[in-house]
Order: structure tokens, then sequence, then C-alpha cells
């Protein structure tokens, strides 16, 4: 039986000890695009929103390339980022396998293909083949460990912190690393950054301009580049 280790662009990137990698049996990914083919693919253009709160969910989306947030929004209107979506990843089984309305914005970060199969298919195909059921509680354990470490720096950490942080879990699990230099894959704002911490806009651009002075970010048109995730996570 092999694995195989996928990546979000053609050119694959470094995968060190601590370096976050999808590794899928191939098996279980043929299995998986073999499926979904059958339907057709379908591209957004980056800030789309393709599922409102309240909809109903009939369709289960396949993420082939590109990234999907997901929002929600407090009653005062400031927008509160949950998760992100990586290519191979399926959305929101979460919600439908938990039979949850749902309550959340997801939003394209970048251009994306997709394809969305009917949620009645798509169950049974999960039901249908352990293999793939595996592989998604994989997943689905995989994102609430990340979403449990991320909630704990919230509470816990400091406002500096609370955005090392976050840039240290993006920088694992979205970034393309080059020797010591890893860039984060999609355009990130201050007010992204302050929406993933919880932090006012202004704070958010405080700690920023602080790793920046301290070398330890760049930040270039809303690209984030970290010259070294060793020193990063120092700060730690």
């Amino acid at each position: 039986m092999h694995t195989v280790t996928y990546v979000t662009r053609a050119k694959k990137r470094q995968v060190g000890q601590n370096w976050y990698t999808i590794r899928m049996n191939a098996e279980v990914v043929s299995k998986i695009n073999t499926f979904f083919s059958k339907y057709r693919s379908q591209e957004y253009k980056k800030g789309e929103t393709i599922i409102h709160p309240d909809e109903e969910i009939p369709y289960i989306f396949f993420l082939e390339s590109g990234f999907v947030g997901q929002y929600s929004y407090t009653e005062n209107g400031n927008k509160i980022a949950v998760h992100i979506f990586r290519p191979l990843s399926f959305f929101p089984i979460m919600l439908v396998l938990a039979q949850k309305t749902n309550q959340y914005y997801f939003e394209t970060m970048t251009p994306i293909k997709v394809r969305k199969a009917p949620k009645p298919e798509v169950l049974e195909f999960i039901r249908d083949n352990s293999d793939v059921s595996w592989d998604l509680l994989q997943r689905l354990a995989m994102g609430m460990s990340g979403l449990s470490e991320r909630i704990t720096h919230l509470m816990f950490t400091d406002r500096y912190k609370r955005v090392v942080s976050l840039l240290i879990w993006l920088a694992k699990g979205f970034g393309e690393k080059e020797k010591e230099k890893v860039t984060i894959q999609f355009t990130i704002t201050h007010d992204d950054i302050a929406s993933w911490v919880n932090l006012a806009r202004e704070t958010a651009s405080q700690q920023i301009e602080t790793l920046e002075k301290k070398g330890l970010v760049i930040y270039e048109n809303h690209h984030i580049i970290i010259p070294n995730l060793n020193k990063l996570q120092a700060e730690m």
C-alpha cells in the first residue's frame, strides 16, 4: 500500500520534521478523484462567497485547487476566521455529518477549482468505502487538533504571541519553504490577521510591525514571508 505526499503547487515544497504535509494513501486519492470526476468542474474567483449562513447544503464541495476560508461575523460586524480548507478537502462535510445548520460563510481566499456532488451520493460513497472514511476521520481529527491549539493560544498568550502563533500555524500548514525561508501561499491583510487572533486591526498591525523590525517577518503586497521559521518559533 503506497502513500503519497500532496502539495498545493506543482513545485514540491521541502518537508522538515515539524513541517505540515498531507500524506494520503494513493489508492484513496485515486478513489476520491474517480468519484468526483463524474461531476462538472467549476471555478471561482478570489473573494467569492460560495456558501452563506442558513442556506441548505444540497452539495458537498471537493476542492481541487486553491484555498477557501470559513468565517463568522459578530453582532458588531467583526469578522472571525474559523478554518482554512486546502486542496483535497471536502466541505462543509463536518456540518453535514453533524447534521448542523450552517452558520458560516465559506469564501474563496484565492481563485479555486472545485467539483460539487449531491450530498446523499457523497455520504453513500463515504459509507461504502472504509478507507475513504478513515482518511476523512484522520483529516477531521487533524483539523480539530489545530483548532484546539489555536484556541489555547488565544486564551493563554499575550497579543504579540497570539500573532506569532498564528504565523507559525499558517507557515506550517500553508507555507512554501525554500531553505530557511517560508512564504505563505495566499495574501493576508492586517484585517485578516486581526480576525484570526481576536484583536483590533490597529493592535494586530502593531505586532506585525514589531516582527518586521526584528527581521522575523517580511510583509510585501499582503504576502507574508518568514525568513527563518525556527527564529520565529523561538519567540513563543
